[in-house]
């Protein structure tokens, strides 16, 4: 009957995990065509607006003073990345659970990812309450998503295989 359960618990989370690689690449899009505005609203005050044009929204940003350039990686795609390989491992676990065996190296993968998602959710909640002071929304979506999804793979890690 559990193994049921964990089948329909694979399928959620596999969803969750696709709609937040939509979320990400929706930010990413929105923050390389300069149409951040038009995500979080045209109010420069907006909480969502401040987020995403702090210096934090960025996982590398480096700049050149004499060509005026800048080199930025938002960390939006940091997002994609982990959101992509997430569902994969997922789509793995599901493959593998409909052929009645789970792979104990896979199980320790997502355990891992669980674990990194958890820090660097609750890590980028912190900087935006205590640096940035202000919220983005759909990075608290994102934030709440990955925890949901990284407390169900730790439930998933501690089940017998």
């Amino acid at each position: 009957m559990f193994k049921k359960n964990i089948k329909y618990l694979l399928v959620f989370m596999i969803v969750l995990s696709i709609l937040e690689v939509f979320i990400s690449s929706t930010l990413t899009i929105a923050k390389y065509s300069d149409s951040i505005a038009v995500l979080c609203g045209e109010d420069s005050s907006n909480s969502c607006n401040t987020v995403q044009n702090s210096e934090f929204s960025n996982i590398i940003n480096l700049k050149n003073n004499e060509e005026k350039t800048t080199f930025q990686v938002p960390i939006t795609l940091v997002g994609i990345l982990f959101y992509l390989i997430l569902t994969g491992l997922l789509l793995l676990d599901y493959r593998n659970l409909k052929n009645k065996k789970r792979s104990i190296k896979l199980n320790k993968w997502l355990f891992y990812f669980a674990i990194f998602g958890i820090v660097f959710s609750v890590g980028y909640t912190l900087v935006q309450a205590i640096i940035i002071k202000a919220f983005c929304k759909y990075c608290l979506i994102s934030a709440g998503n990955t925890i949901i999804l990284s407390i169900l793979i730790l439930i998933l890690h501690n089940q017998k295989k």
